[in-house]
Formats: structure tokens, sequence, C-alpha cells
């Protein structure tokens, strides 16, 4: 990649006309909202975060070893020979756009309610099956609400849904090595008709497929 020479890039501005500028601000922007995401985990890597230490031998003795395709630090480890970044061992790791997963993680934390899947592709210009992998990457590293977040008068309710096998590969596997993979214990959803209509239930019914929810409010407010 050759050399960033500023006097040269200005004398490239001078010369776009107001539509080339305007073209270029936009991919200026989409570049800078990549390059705060990498700086981001660096940041936290150097504040002594979990890549703060060799992931395999614990080891603080580390050095800079390069950077990886989306530009973040790479370090190496002194001791083992280990190399890392500040996304190893996190929701970002193996992402190409660690921009757009901060982004989706900023709306599921802070939006007050956040967008669907298929919203969010079309806003965040992603698949919405990636959509719903970094969905399901963030959700598992949030920590959970602790047990005396409420008091004083609360409310509780009891609900019932039906088993999402969303992304489920199950039948794929099946009808692809049907001697290593068993048949699933239950057709996919799609293949029955709706409830309430004359067909056969699943395997033990359709309690038997359901997930019961407990949603508690505190009417205090707190």
């Amino acid at each position: 990649m050759p050399r960033f020479d500023p006097a040269e890039f200005g004398r490239l501005l001078a010369r776009l006309t107001p539509q080339e500028l305007r073209q270029a601000e936009r991919l200026v922007a989409d570049a800078r909202k990549r390059a705060e995401a990498v700086l981001e985990v660096d940041a936290r890597a150097d504040a002594g975060g979990p890549a703060a230490s060799c992931p395999r031998c614990g080891g603080d003795a580390r050095i800079r070893w390069g950077r990886t395709r989306t530009g973040a630090q790479r370090w190496n480890c002194a001791g083992c020979g280990a190399t890392w970044s500040g996304r190893s061992g996190t929701p970002l790791a193996r992402v190409h756009r660690p921009d757009l997963v901060v982004a989706l993680a900023r709306d599921m934390i802070e939006a007050p309610q956040p967008v669907s899947c298929r919203r969010g592709a079309e806003v965040l210009g992603a698949s919405r099956q990636s959509i719903w992998r970094w969905r399901m990457k963030i959700i598992g590293v949030l920590t959970p609400e602790a047990d005396n977040s409420l008091a004083g008068i609360v409310e509780a309710d009891e609900a019932h849904q039906r088993e999402s096998r969303k992304g489920s590969r199950e039948w794929v596997q099946h009808r692809r090595d049907p001697a290593k993979h068993p048949a699933p214990p239950r057709l996919r959803w799609r293949d029955y008709k709706r409830r309430g209509a004359s067909c056969t239930a699943p395997p033990g019914g359709w309690r038997a497929w359901e997930k019961k929810l407990l949603a508690a409010t505190d009417r205090a407010g707190c």
C-alpha cells in the first residue's frame, strides 16, 4: 500500500467537482466508522482489557506484531509466541466489519425499541443472516441482571412462546449424512399447519415445544 501523502491528497480534492466531493464525503464517513471501531478496541486493549495479557499462558510480556486486515493492533507473546489482537475471544473476533457490530450493539442496548434483524440489515447494509449471528454473539456475552435488581412492589407475568429453531441445521445435516446425524425429534414448524387447525401435533403435543417466559417489572420504577 502506498504511503499516504497529505499534500497530494489535498491537490486531488481540489480537482474534484461538487458531486465528486459529496461521494468522497460518504466514503470518508464510512471509513471513519470502521476506524473508530478499531481504535476503540485498541484503546481497551491498552487500558488493561482482556488483550493486555496472553490468552494462552497469561503472560504480560507482549510486543507489537503488525496489524490485522481490518487495521487492529496484533500482539505477540514473548513467552509462548502466541499472537492475538484486542478482538480475540470477543464477539468481534473473525468479523470483517466490527463497526457494524458495534453499531448493532449500541442499538440493542441504548435504543428504546431495538430494530429487527430485517430492518437492521437494511440500515447497516449487511445480510439478515449476519445481523442474526452478530445479535446472538452480543446476547451471549451480556451480563444478566442481578437477582436483587428489583425491589418494592414487583409485578410478574408468565407467558409461553413456541420454540424457535431459526438458524438450525438439524434437517440439513440429517439429509446430507443420515448415518452421522439422526433425524430431529420433530418436523420444521412450516411443515405443520397453523395452531387450531386439524393437523397432527408434534411429538409430546404443542405444550412440549413451548418455552416458558417470566417477565418481572418493578412497579416502583427503580
